[in-house]
């Protein structure tokens, strides 16, 4: 696991070099941080954002890709409860099976915002967890205020996210602008 963690780092600085692009500290710090050191949860983690990635590609499969996903998570946060980015993907994907499901239920929105709660206790600066965070607030409370402050953080740790100024676009269009 530690190699496979190795190899990423080093592909993002090769392609850095081959670009001729200087790499902020935080961007290698992004590129080479190790997000697990347990096998068996990183593995579920990934088997997991499979069947969340589907769902993402057609929401016709939301209904049947997304109630795979979800115990998959939790599943690797059983297996390292110190996994914060499987914490956020958890609280991520409960928001799109509230959001597109639907299942606007008030024990969807608590199970989001215990796994998203969950990730910023363990790490505060965590992009994914703070979009997550934002979805929480957009799309089950529309609170566009909160959801846009959660995204200008996400922004500063996934700034080449294009879920971030998609969200944005969203929330902007819903309030006129």
């Amino acid at each position: 696991l530690k190699d496979i963690f190795a190899v990423e780092g080093e592909v993002a600085q090769s392609v850095a070099d081959a670009l001729k692009a200087q790499l902020m500290p935080a961007e290698v710090e992004r590129a080479t941080a190790v997000p697990t050191h347990n096998e068996a949860a990183y593995q579920l983690y990934l088997q997991a954002n499979a069947h969340f990635n589907r769902a993402l590609d057609q929401d016709v499969l939301v209904p049947r890709e997304l109630p795979q996903a979800i115990p998959l998570y939790q599943r690797a946060l059983d297996a390292d409860p110190q996994f914060a980015l499987a914490a956020a993907a958890l609280g991520r994907a409960h928001m799109h099976v509230y959001f597109y499901a639907p299942d606007r239920t008030d024990a969807r929105l608590a199970s989001a915002k215990t796994a998203i709660d969950r990730a910023l206790a363990l790490q505060p600066d965590l992009g994914e967890a703070h979009y997550a965070l934002a979805l929480y607030f957009y799309w089950g409370h529309r609170d566009y205020a909160r959801a846009v402050d959660e995204l200008h953080m996400a922004r500063q740790s996934i700034a080449n996210s294009a879920d971030v100024p998609r969200m944005l676009a969203a929330i902007a269009r819903r309030q006129g602008r």
